[in-house]
């Protein structure tokens, strides 16, 4: 691909630079639910849990991508992010 880097760290860089682009895209999608007079009813309530799950979601998949996954805070992290799984399917 690019001359210098390995597909490792090229994938990396992509994965951060994508998933950051999400974090910010589902953060404004919260504070224009609560911005926006027409989203301050009970659809703009159920886009603002399902925007600011999504980033949790997005935040544990960007930044704790590359641990040990036998460790106790990596399983941890784990149940987060299946909390925030739930919360998706269930609101």
């Amino acid at each position: 691909p690019l001359p210098g880097l390995s597909s490792s760290l090229l994938f990396c860089i992509l994965n951060f630079q994508i998933g950051f682009f999400g974090i910010v895209v589902n953060l404004t999608g919260v504070l224009l639910t609560f911005r926006v007079r027409a989203l301050r009813t009970s659809f703009g309530r159920l886009t603002a849990v399902h925007c600011s799950a999504e980033c949790a979601i997005l935040v544990i998949f960007t930044f704790w991508e590359y641990s040990d996954h036998k460790s106790l805070l990596s399983r941890k992290f784990g149940q987060v992010a299946l909390f925030f799984w739930f919360v998706l399917l269930n609101s």
